[in-house]
């Protein structure tokens, strides 16, 4: 989200990097002055006038990134765990994660591995 990144935009000095991302996309890249550091927020939903968030454009927005970025070795996804109050975290906690998972994507047919599939728990250790 803009608000997210704002305080590391400006703490960093980032500049906006001119888009390489299609017409389409609203999704910024800013960059520091040495350009070996980027980061990319996605913009805002024309419809709504929110930040775009989640997997799809979190997905979308690196994949492009990465495509202009080949020299990239260390991707941070940044601000996923506002939604994890109820186990102690708070907007602006730092989180070290034992495993990946996809947080809403249920795939239930029964009999089948669809719904770990679903899921895609990975463990990080």
């Amino acid at each position: 989200m803009e608000a997210e990144a704002a305080p590391i935009i400006a703490k960093l000095a980032l500049k906006v990097l001119p888009s390489f991302f299609p017409s389409a996309l609203p999704y910024i890249c800013y960059t520091n002055e040495a350009k070996t550091l980027y980061l990319v927020t996605s913009g805002k939903d024309a419809t709504h006038a929110v930040d775009n968030v989640g997997t799809l454009h979190a997905g979308i927005a690196i994949s492009t990134a990465l495509q202009a970025l080949p020299d990239v070795t260390t991707i941070i996804n940044a601000g996923t765990c506002g939604g994890f109050i109820k186990r102690g975290c708070q907007i602006g906690s730092v989180v070290v994660p034992t495993c990946a998972a996809f947080h809403d994507r249920r795939i239930v047919i029964p009999g089948t591995h669809f719904e770990a599939y679903g899921v895609g728990k990975i463990d990080l250790r």
